[in-house]
């Protein structure tokens, strides 16, 4: 094998792994956002249990 096409395997592999931290990032954000709003949500309803609302 020539360095070229050891290099170019190399890239490929590279891409392939930054995608799949990509798609980990996107799930990471989807889910904080999720947990934001329900603890958001959680609050405001024990907020108003405690105000008597």
């Amino acid at each position: 094998m020539s360095d070229d096409k050891i290099n170019e395997e190399k890239l490929e592999d590279e891409k392939i792994d930054d995608e799949e931290e990509y798609v980990g990032r996107d799930w990471n954000k989807i889910l904080m956002g999720v947990l934001f709003v329900f603890a958001a949500t959680v609050t405001w309803y024990v907020i108003q249990a405690i105000l008597g609302n």
